[in-house]
């Protein structure tokens, strides 16, 4: 007798097998189509200075890539703060978080920011900048795949890609 690979008569759980099987690869073929096992992972980040920057500002930017999520609560939320604050936190956090750090002015070509290794790890990803407006609020870019944050004279803007 010849049996072929989908005969069942020699085992009646292999149908269920197989149904199992191919129903777990349809939904991982659809987070994957979906893009959702890459959710919050950064590709890249680039740093451009808004064309209305007043020549005189030179920004400060730091961008924080966060590894331990509980650290997300016990960081500042202005820039103020960061940057009053900035090196007890670097002390503090240090291995836990990246500190990334630029200077732009006016008439600066976009930069290009390079990603430490284990950026794909991080649990959140902040931008602080020095500006004119030193209650503004860090820039969270966690859910952004390819972040353009334009430096303005008050803020940052997060540019959808």
């Amino acid at each position: 007798m010849h049996l072929n690979y989908c005969d069942t008569s020699s085992s009646p759980s292999r149908p269920f097998y197989l149904s199992l099987f191919r129903v777990i690869a349809l939904q991982v073929l659809v987070l994957v189509a979906t893009g959702c096992f890459a959710q919050g992972e950064v590709n890249r980040i680039t740093l451009q200075p808004s064309i209305d920057l007043p020549t005189q500002l030179v920004a400060e930017v730091d961008i924080l890539l966060v590894y331990d999520s509980s650290i997300m609560t016990q960081l500042p939320f202005t820039q103020f703060e960061w940057i009053s604050n900035r090196q007890s936190f670097i002390e503090l956090f240090s291995g836990n978080m990246d500190v990334l750090h630029f200077t732009i002015a006016a008439g600066d070509e976009p930069i290009q920011v390079e990603l430490p290794m284990r950026a794909e790890n991080a649990a959140g990803i902040l931008v602080f900048s020095s500006h004119e407006d030193p209650v503004a609020e860090a820039v969270d870019i966690s859910f952004e795949r390819d972040a353009l944050l334009v430096v303005e004279a008050y803020g940052i803007n997060v540019v959808p890609n």
